[in-house]
């Protein structure tokens, strides 16, 4: 607390405003625990937190974490806070300019999409950059360098003192990161494209490579699968598997041995699955990549995770959650149970990242189990589940509520004893997010059941359930007209479609267990579809192959839904009898060319039953025929 000073002719209790701002840095800096500094530590090293806590952009706690850790590792504030991604890095920046522009020109920046043949004849260094500006130093003219990146990058150029050091420093980062657009793959416009293995790479650098396309184009897992005389590798992006390399068995030996090597598993061993893991740098940045063997006839298939820690800071807003509001007061309880509800590869662990990262994790202690441990939040305690020494969800939670916690977050509910101790955490007065694998909100609450759960138990604990689905979004380079950039997908990155069932009274639970629509109080998740198709972020498409026949109800509610249900069954059924017709020479006689008008006239006026084939006329099948030749 501070006192009130009378000042001049003012009011008792008034305070200038040049006292009050004085006094607030000063508690400011009491909370941060500023202290002297010796000589060797630059001045204004705090300057930066300060700002961020001044403007509620980050909280005392971490703030002065951050000062703590910058201090022992003898690096920057900036770089802590843009390590943990406690800040957006527009902030960080603004931040550094605000209060210490000398320390700028400390700051590196590597991720940076500029021509290396620019950098070096104009001797360009970046030190810092947001969505609109760019902080660079550079031994020749800022004119001079405005007119050169012009091409490039059209941000604003703001100019930083040059450095020589810094130079040299950041000339020998760049030569780790590739060029621009370099490592991309074109795996869908060029039906001849060549291997992302170039030919005439030596085995030894197969593995390197491969590492650093999956990084370039963001690529989740790497898939090494051998056939009879040759072996495939896949990369799986925007949760789709890519073929992009495929060689002679001579070469898939090596490279699994080198994965082998990496992972710290038996080289030896075919017979077994095994389990393992290794750090790389790719590119600049590190990865964590986790591998898994699968024997198979006679040889093995081989899975690299590859995991891109930039993944784990992704905040909520990002996500693509449309009531996201309503989530984050889900999990602003101090006690009970909240569910995220999806099936495997739908996002559910990173909506449970982004959630934690939002919670205040100096004043709440986070415990997690999970299997496996890929994401590490700072400030969060983590455990990986061993089943070889007995350590499973069960026994972890009954360690958890020993260890003093607020938050306890159970990777998956998947049996009846992980289902009781997580309701008796929630019980004990600790805020339990769980996952589970159900496909709404309805059958979430019937698996709850079937693990055991009491209605009675629902009604006392179960906070809000967030249910969710993962659908590629329409490239924006390109307009879904396919591209480089999106692989010849037409479709670039990823969003969530989602519906969320917050728990206002104990009755809720009930109407939550109906699968009457008509009971429900939350909107529901053809709703979101149904926006982000009018907003256009995905198409009918991509809706349709993510759920399928499971739309034949939406589509009974929903007028877009129809159009889209109806046209997209039309386009597969119409290659569908394509391929039937195409297959009709191992026919022969009357059947053969009944077959022929039934699939011809299908192409014609979209899907028909075999019983109606008297009504198709013979004009119908000359149109689907017509129809086909111009395709």
């Amino acid at each position: 607390m501070f006192s009130f000073i009378r000042r001049g002719g003012g009011r008792k209790g008034s305070l200038s405003i040049h006292e009050g701002a004085l006094a607030r840095q000063q508690l400011l800096s009491r909370a941060l625990g500023d202290r002297p500094k010796p000589p060797s530590e630059s001045a204004g090293a705090a300057d930066v937190p300060s700002f961020l806590v001044e403007k509620n952009l980050l909280e005392v706690g971490a703030a002065r974490s951050a000062i703590m850790e910058s201090r022992a590792r003898n690096v920057p504030v900036s770089q802590v806070l843009g390590e943990t991604g406690a800040v957006p890095r527009e902030k960080i920046v603004a931040a550094i300019e605000n209060t210490d522009t000398g320390r700028l020109a400390q700051t590196l920046d590597f991720d940076v999409s500029l021509p290396k043949k620019v950098i070096r004849e104009l001797k360009i260094v970046v030190h810092a950059q947001t969505d609109t500006k760019l902080m660079l130093s550079s031994l020749s003219s800022i004119s001079l360098v405005r007119q050169a990146l012009a091409p490039y990058d059209d941000r604003e150029i703001h100019e930083v003192p040059f450095s020589y050091q810094r130079w040299e420093e950041f000339e020998q980062g760049i030569e780790r990161i590739s060029e621009p657009g370099e490592g991309k793959v074109d795996l869908g416009t060029d039906l001849y494209a060549d291997s992302i293995i170039p030919k005439g790479t030596e085995d030894a650098e197969v593995l390197d490579i491969l590492l650093d396309r999956a990084a370039a184009n963001g690529a989740s897992d790497i898939h090494i699968h051998p056939e009879k005389a040759v072996y495939e590798v896949y990369l799986r992006i925007h949760g789709k598997r890519m073929l992009v390399h495929k060689w002679k068995l001579d070469q898939y030996h090596r490279v699994c041995a080198m994965v082998k090597d990496r992972a710290s598993v038996d080289p030896l061993e075919t017979r077994v699955p095994q389990d393992g893991s290794f750090s790389t740098v790719v590119r600049g940045r590190p990865f964590d990549v986790r591998v898994a063997t699968i024997p198979t006839a006679g040889k093995e298939q081989i899975i690299m995770r590859v995991l891109d820690p930039r993944r784990a800071q992704m905040p909520l807003t990002a996500l693509g959650i449309t009531r996201v509001d309503e989530w984050r007061m889900i999990n602003e309880h101090r006690n009970g149970l909240v569910l995220i509800v999806g099936a495997t590869g739908s996002g559910k662990t990173t909506t449970l990242n982004a959630t934690v990262r939002e919670m205040p994790r100096m004043e709440k202690a986070v415990y997690t189990i999970e299997d496996p441990v890929e994401y590490r939040i700072p400030g969060v305690t983590h455990v990986q589940l061993n089943d070889q020494v007995g350590l499973d969800y069960p026994r972890a939670i009954r360690a958890f509520m020993r260890g003093d916690p607020d938050v306890i977050i159970v990777g998956e509910i998947r049996d009846p004893m992980t289902a009781a101790k997580a309701i008796q955490a929630a019980e004990t007065g600790h805020l339990v997010l769980a996952t589970i694998h159900a496909e709404g909100v309805a059958m979430a609450m019937q698996r709850l059941k079937g693990l055991g759960v009491p209605i009675e138990d629902c009604e006392m604990l179960l906070r809000g359930v967030l249910v969710q689905y993962l659908v590629r979004t329409i490239c924006p380079t390109c307009d879904g007209a396919r591209c480089v950039e999106c692989f010849g997908e037409g479709y670039a990155g990823r969003t969530v479609i989602s519906e969320i069932a917050r728990v206002r009274r104990p009755s809720d639970v009930a109407l939550m267990m109906s699968s009457d629509e008509a009971d429900w109080y939350w909107e529901p998740l053809w709703k979101d579809i149904e926006l982000k198709l009018l907003n256009k972020v995905t198409d009918g498409a991509e809706i349709y192959r993510t759920f399928s026949t499971g739309m034949e109800p939406w589509a009974e509610k929903s007028e877009v839904l129809r159009a889209v249900w109806t046209e997209e069954r039309a386009k597969r059924h119409i290659v569908a009898d394509k391929l039937a017709v195409a297959s009709m020479e191992t026919l022969s006689g009357e059947e053969k060319e009944r077959q022929r008008r039934i699939a011809l006239a299908r192409i014609a006026r979209g899907p028909v039953d075999d019983d109606d084939d008297d009504d198709l006329s013979g004009e119908e099948a000359e149109i689907g025929a017509a129809s086909w030749s111009a395709e």
